[in-house]
């Protein structure tokens, strides 16, 4: 560096615009890091800058400031000052708090502009100064990012996740478009990948186990149809509100296990009888549920067949589904 005692932001961007060659292009992001070796020009009193982020994709790390409050066993570790500082300042350039980045949930700090309110988050106000690091004192590990710090990249950048879902069954079947069966108790289980298009649409896909089927009674017996099926949906989901959602899309699946059960009510006998359904099944869902910050998800599906189950009576699958996710 220039070897100045002291440095001013219009000193700083003119350091960058003589010595920078690396820029953002449509399959690079770049960024400049100039660590000073002076004190910035704002310091006032015991009040000391230790970085400052500028421009879009620039941010000055004051180097001799850091090793000046990090000496001895009573200040913060230097390598943990230094990666705080630092990551602080990239946290900025990502748009934080409320800093092109839309906050979820205000948590500005309204004392200390563009900077969080929650006092262990990296996004801090006092992570970049020196009258706030009584807090890193022992520390072995830079502070994190807050859950609504998170949130706020994750809504505005881009988000996807995975995870294992499972629950209750209550399924049916419909004849000819007028009367429905009996409902056949079972369970769903499988995976799910989520993945978000803007802040408050996303997609999301699974490959789902799921327990079918149908009864019919009268006065003395019981008839079982059971069908198993491997599931494919693929649901369009709405956020109106950050933790609430309603999903619709469409779903095909397949029969891999089928069996009809004949049970006398009398005890005279019981009977099990195999026929052949359709292997394969198509249809809508429609649902809605809530979601947690922390990635648990409790959700309501109906699921709308549209594909005869046999070639008679064109019978479809009716099936509505209660579930808990877990995001992994």
């Amino acid at each position: 560096t220039p070897g100045k005692s002291t440095y001013s932001s219009k000193d700083i961007i003119a350091i960058e615009d003589k010595h920078r060659t690396k820029y953002n292009t449509d399959h690079q992001i770049a960024l400049w890091m100039f660590f000073a070796d002076g004190a910035s020009a704002t310091n006032t009193g015991s009040s000391k800058v230790l970085g400052t982020a500028y421009r879009n994709t620039s941010f000055v790390i004051f180097e001799e400031t850091i090793h000046d409050l990090s000496t001895s066993i009573f200040e913060p570790n230097r390598t943990v000052l230094e990666t705080t500082v630092i990551t602080h300042e990239i946290g900025h350039l990502l748009g934080l708090t409320n800093l092109g980045s839309e906050m979820v949930q205000h948590h500005e700090d309204e004392e200390h502009a563009k900077h969080c309110n929650v006092e262990n988050c990296l996004m801090y106000w006092a992570v970049d100064n020196s009258t706030g690091l009584s807090n890193l004192i022992g520390a072995n590990t830079a502070p994190q990012l807050d859950s609504q710090c998170i949130a706020d990249l994750q809504a505005n950048g881009g988000k996807s996740n995975a995870g294992i879902k499972g629950g209750y069954n209550l399924a049916a079947v419909n004849f000819d478009g007028d009367t429905e069966t009996g409902q056949r108790h079972g369970f769903h289980v499988g995976f799910y990948g989520e993945s978000f298009i803007s802040k408050s649409v996303s997609l999301q896909a699974e490959l789902l186990y799921s327990q079918q089927g149908y009864q019919l009674k009268d006065d003395a017996s019981t008839f079982t149809q059971k069908l198993d099926y491997i599931n494919l949906p693929v649901l369009l989901k709405l956020y109106p509100t950050r933790n609430f959602f309603l999903e619709a899309g469409p779903q095909v699946g397949l029969a891999i296990s089928h069996k009809e059960e004949f049970d006398s009510n009398f005890r005279l006998f019981d009977t099990t009888q195999e026929f052949e359904p359709d292997n394969f099944d198509w249809g809508v869902n429609f649902g809605g549920g809530f979601k947690t910050d922390s990635g648990i998800s409790f959700g309501v599906r109906y699921h709308l067949g549209l594909g005869s189950v046999y070639d008679e009576g064109d019978p479809k699958n009716r099936v509505w589904q209660f579930s808990v996710g877990f995001d992994f």
